[in-house]
């Protein structure tokens, strides 16, 4: 079986992962601010390097894979914004052509700045 890191693992979609890899009986290394093989806090440098760290000495430097799922929860700004990325997202998204042959607008970086 296969060795795994996953941040954000405490809850949601990361306690979700863990759980099934697991299952699975795949080992995983779990990451999160709480109730974790490693307590780091992954939105400041040195939390982040904390846990690179951590992943590495605990899985002998191999890993199988990695679920990044710390901090992907909704948030109040996020949230408020979404009609207006939404907007731009279809404008990018919308094929200039009536039979899909030309290639979409937009940026292939996910830029959501306005088309041109």
């Amino acid at each position: 079986m296969g060795t795994y890191a996953v941040t954000g693992s405490a809850s949601g979609m990361g306690a979700a992962v863990t759980e099934r890899l697991r299952s699975a009986g795949h080992s995983v290394i779990d990451v999160d601010l709480r109730d974790a093989d490693l307590i780091a806090d992954l939105a400041t440098p040195q939390g982040r390097s904390a846990a690179a760290a951590g992943i590495l000495e605990r899985s002998g430097g191999v890993l199988d894979g990695a679920v990044v799922a710390a901090g992907i929860g909704p948030r109040p700004l996020a949230l408020r914004q979404l009609p207006r990325y939404l907007r731009r997202w279809r404008a990018f998204s919308r094929p200039s052509s009536p039979d899909h042959t030309e290639p979409l607008r937009g940026s292939p970086s996910g830029d959501l700045s306005e088309p041109a």
